[in-house]
């Protein structure tokens, strides 16, 4: 693990690939230093076979590993990234280590992160993100497979946490989200992008299945990729014709150990070197035997902090920027290309929006833009990959994606890590019983050795101590029991809002599809002897639309009683807080 660290500080401080490192507060909240900015890395490819035989020549020149120079009939350009890889810059293998290693740390932690490629047709992203990575084909590399093995090899390193994985692969197809996890020849259902009750964007009806390791994750990226949508054109034998977004979710939970004085510890006792913030492995503090009078105040067994992580990772596999005259695409490839260079478009203006500090940003002009809302400008930590061409003939294609790169350098993201709130709270009360429980045994060692040094101590004396002593026992006991019944109570009010979060996305889409029924035009009879009939017919659906009214109603109970669980919730710690308080004022006093 050790080497893990080391690697990551030179991405850090030799490449300056994130400008601000988050970390987490004493506290154990984890809430973030500063905002970051996307890391931008250029990856050029060397001249193919067809570009040769053309007499194509290079019109790229790269120094000191992050400068990139374009020279072509006069016109000269120079830009500077993060780091630039690949034909007269740095090795290719070592865009992993230097790019993305640090968002795969930084997703065990707690971050959510995003890798996506960039660039024109055929300029190599799919190779670079290795999404067409097959289980045992060793020489196919690339993100994605070096990213499966990374989080496996970790998730293996940390058997005393408690990780499930889950990954889903979709499509954007023609402005159509599609599911490529379902293995079906018809057509496939619909994918609706929705706001999810935390913020941020989710994707209602995609699929997810659970892996438990990289054969199971690999495979699935095989089946997904198999479904992808892709086809021969001018430029490329193979070129991919929507975008590919393969998501990777880790939830983790937890326990940190409690020290016996009282703190959390989740920097220092790490396991060998380098792994200090990934939390502390859980430990048994043991204390003193109980006496034969019941005394149970003493450093008993602590239970731990549970802790509740989740966070994901997307890497975007983009369809490549076209021109119909260099394709040569007709028809459905034609039709392709329109949407492709749409959403590409799209997401050019998303970037120089916020790089220009636009009130508005216009995240809904596409599908594409709306599902990487976090990853510009939001709560994630991004790595943006520019794959370009060094061919002159693709000189005008090669240098706008250069600039969309070096305008996204100056997008700034604030990550935060995704921890559950109410196990937050759950952490904070176990541990203000800790903290009362170390308390207690302090102060009966000190009664002992009163005992021991004085032996004439006064009889009055040592049972007002001992009574303080049941006092504190009593409290404690009381702690315990107060502990026992807010677990239960968040439980249930997990559930509950879990459920009406559930019944809310439902109702959602009833109430969309009655509104749909409410407003279409009515149809008219076909024959003439049955007008009648038919415009009762017609009646009769137009008035079945209006029961989808009392469906709104039934969504704004449910949204109520939402609020109400919240408002619950609050008042449920504010009555904790009070609990706390006459604890404090007493412990104060014997001071």
């Amino acid at each position: 693990m050790g080497g893990l660290e080391l690697q990551r500080k030179s991405v850090m401080n030799v490449n300056g690939l994130l400008s601000k490192d988050t970390r987490e507060d004493e506290d154990g909240n984890g809430n973030e230093e500063d905002s970051c900015s996307v890391c931008v890395a250029v990856k050029i490819r060397p001249l193919v076979t067809s570009e040769q035989e053309h007499g194509c020549r290079g019109t790229l020149a790269v120094a000191g590993g992050q400068q990139v120079t374009t020279e072509h009939s006069g016109s000269k350009h120079q830009f500077t990234y993060d780091a630039v890889f690949g034909e007269g810059g740095q090795e290719a293998s070592l865009l992993y280590p230097k790019c993305v290693s640090a968002l795969v740390e930084g997703l065990f932690r707690g971050y959510n992160a995003t890798v996506f490629a960039y660039g024109q047709t055929g300029s190599g992203k799919t190779y670079t993100m290795g999404s067409e990575y097959k289980p045992g084909k060793q020489s196919t590399v690339g993100v994605i497979p070096e990213t499966i093995h990374s989080i496996f090899s970790r998730i293996e390193a940390s058997k005393d946490w408690q990780c499930t994985v889950r990954v889903g692969f979709v499509e954007i197809h023609k402005e159509e989200v599609r599911d490529l996890l379902i293995a079906t020849s018809g057509p496939r259902p619909a994918v609706s992008i929705r706001e999810s009750p935390g913020g941020g964007v989710c994707l209602y009806g995609a699929t997810e299945m659970e892996v438990r390791t990289q054969e199971e994750m690999a495979a699935v990226l095989e089946m997904g990729t198999l479904c992808r949508a892709t086809a021969s054109t001018g430029m490329n034998d193979r070129s991919s014709r929507s975008h590919a977004i393969f998501t990777i979710t880790l939830e983790q939970r937890r326990q940190v150990s409690t020290s016996p004085g009282g703190s959390t510890g989740r920097g220092g006792n790490n396991d060998g070197g380098g792994n200090s913030a990934r939390g502390m492995r859980s430990s048994r503090v043991m204390g003193e035997e109980d006496d034969d009078d019941g005394d149970d105040t003493g450093l008993e067994g602590d239970q731990g902090i549970d802790d509740y992580l989740c966070a994901k990772m997307h890497l975007v596999d983009l369809a490549g920027s076209e021109r119909a005259k260099r394709t040569k695409a007709e028809g459905a490839r034609l039709k392709e290309g329109i949407h492709i260079n749409r959403g590409l478009l799209s997401l050019g203006n998303v970037i120089n929006a916020i790089v220009d500090n636009h009130k508005h940003i216009p995240y809904r002009d596409s599908k594409l833009t709306r599902l990487l809302q976090d990853s510009l400008g939001g709560n994630s930590r991004t790595v943006m990959i520019a794959c370009v061409s060094p061919a002159d003939i693709n000189f005008e294609e090669t240098l706008n994606t250069l600039r969309y790169a070096d305008r996204a350098r100056h997008i700034r993201n604030k990550p935060k890590i995704n921890r559950d709130p109410i196990a937050a709270q759950v952490a904070y009360l176990r541990q203000m019983l800790s903290q009362a429980r170390n308390d207690n045994a302090a102060l009966r060692r000190a009664l002992a050795d009163e005992g021991r040094d004085l032996a004439d101590i006064d009889a009055g004396q040592a049972g007002s101590g001992w009574e303080y002593t049941q006092h504190l026992k009593q409290h404690n006991r009381e702690l315990e029991l107060d502990n026992t019944k807010l677990n239960i109570q968040v439980e249930d009010l997990r559930k509950e809002l879990a459920a009406a979060n559930d019944r809310m996305f439902g109702l959602q889409a009833d109430l969309e599809l009655a509104r749909a029924a409410h407003t279409a035009p009515q149809g008219a009879g076909v024959a003439a002897d049955g007008g009648n009939e038919s415009g009762a017919a017609t009646g009769g659906e137009g008035s079945a639309g209006a029961p989808g009214l009392p469906k709104h109603d039934v969504l704004k109970a449910h949204i109520a009683r939402i609020a109400e669980l919240e408002r619950e919730l609050r008042n449920m710690r504010q009555f904790h807080s009070l609990r706390r308080a006459p604890s404090c004022a007493k412990s104060e006093r014997s001071r």
